[in-house]
């Protein structure tokens, strides 16, 4: 939507934008995988790195050496070469789990993959698309004011949404892991947090949004009396009530990619990401001009809301139960015979003892018919440092010296069907199928 003035400096910016595409996507990648592993403090630093970087580069290259538009791209390409370079050696300490080779890329994996990250990308070519329309709008019923407002609010939506954005990439995550586990315990504890914890955190933040608006628009239009003033300061406040629905509709669209309701994900997407803003912008702004726009940011995240709740309806066909149904976990999905017990002092210990054979009486699991059942699983977690048993009993089978070392793991490996271990966001899971 450049105008003539405009639309060399935006190729000029878009060309040196460009050289920082690559790092940007694996960075973000890896960003993923160190997620995985509780590297907090490597993705810190990196962030921290970036952003420095591309402070004192656009001071270089715009303010010293006059290089306009090309070295504020420029900046921000090298500021995202920094960031990958910074999370990249995380593949090389020797403690990593997650390590990138060739001889393990599946390729028979491909279609599936395709399919899981469609609505990601989905997400992103609506949204994209999306703001070629929003764009527009303020531009016909607004001018610059409208789209300098959106702009000042864009540089910093980020920071606002960050708690919102790294749940929903919580939510993906655990929702995977506690998936494979068949834990549905875990999914229904993790959304607990999310709408009360997680939630009432949003809501200050929407409370501080709301009441610092006039601040955050002089950040960028220091003149009380301009236009362009009063729409970011008008923009900012109305945003602020779309905080919370944000976190609900990200998070409940985040679990429903994970759990696989594919179909249901890419409506999510292209309603989230294009029409449910679209259509009330279309309908507003030609009324009410920008205010008409920035009216349309919450309407449209409780259209998305209502099209999230739609889903479970109609799989049911009636209003769902309680948040099991809710969340169209299948029935069968983590019920039968299990016990889920958490040790978190010495004295939990004796009490598990004795709730476990009180369980395994109960289910046939006692005494000499317990070898006789049918598949159990034991899976223990800890916070504490790594320890893979695997490793412990492969130097235990090659070792003649002593027939008693690390004898108790030699015990479980003897009656143990199949035995698992994955270090996970910090956690030892240790998987033990009998």
């Amino acid at each position: 939507g450049a105008n003539a003035e405009l639309r060399e400096p935006l190729k000029t910016y878009i060309l040196g934008y460009a050289f920082g595409l690559i790092p940007q996507l694996l960075g973000q990648q890896i960003a993923a995988d160190i997620q995985l592993e509780r590297q907090e403090g490597l993705g810190n630093a990196a962030v921290a790195a970036m952003i420095v970087t591309n402070v004192l580069l656009d001071f270089l290259f715009v303010a010293v050496q006059d290089k306009g538009v090309w070295g504020l791209a420029l900046a921000t390409s090298l500021a995202n070469w920094v960031y990958f370079l910074i999370v990249a050696q995380y593949y090389f300490r020797p403690k990593a789990q997650l390590k990138p080779s060739v001889k393990l890329i599946a390729w028979n994996e491909t279609a599936e993959m395709l399919k899981i990250g469609f609505p990601n990308a989905l997400l992103v070519f609506c949204l994209a698309a999306r703001s070629l329309v929003i764009n527009r709008l303020l531009l016909v019923h607004a001018g610059g004011d409208g789209l300098s407002a959106l702009s000042a609010f864009n540089m910093i939506s980020g920071l606002i949404l960050s708690v919102a954005l790294g749940s929903g990439a919580l939510v993906r995550i655990l929702t995977s892991v506690f998936l494979g586990e068949n834990n549905r315990e875990g999914i229904l504890t993790l959304f607990r947090l999310i709408f009360s914890k997680v939630l009432g955190l949003m809501a200050v933040i929407a409370v501080i949004e709301i009441l610092l608006s006039p601040v955050l628009a002089a950040m960028f239009f220091p003149e009380p009396a301009s236009e362009a003033y009063r729409l970011t300061k008008q923009l900012f406040f109305i945003y602020g009530f779309a905080i919370p629905l944000t976190l609900v509709c990200l998070s409940y669209s985040s679990y429903c990619q994970a759990a696989g309701f594919r179909l249901f994900v890419n409506i999510l997407s292209i309603t989230d990401g294009f029409f449910s803003m679209v259509i009330p912008a279309l309908l507003l702004a030609p009324r009410l001009g920008a205010l008409g726009v920035w009216l349309s940011f919450p309407l449209g995240l409780l259209i998305t809301l209502a099209v999230s709740m739609a889903g479970p309806i109609l799989h049911y066909k009636r209003w769902p139960k309680g948040p099991e149904e809710w969340l169209m976990m299948p029935e069968d999905f983590g019920t039968g015979n299990h016990l889920v017990l958490h040790l978190r002092k010495m004295e939990d210990l004796t009490r598990t003892a004795e709730t476990v054979q009180g369980f395994c009486g109960e289910n046939g699991l006692a005494g000499r018919t317990g070898a006789h059942a049918g598949r159990v699983v034991l899976r223990i977690k800890d916070d504490c440092i790594p320890f893979d048993p695997n490793e412990w009993y492969s130097m235990t089978s090659v070792s003649k010296d002593d027939p008693f070392r690390n004898v108790g793991i030699r015990l479980v490996y003897a009656i143990a069907r199949e035995v698992e271990y994955q270090n996970l966001l910090g956690l030892n899971v240790l998987t033990i199928q009998l």
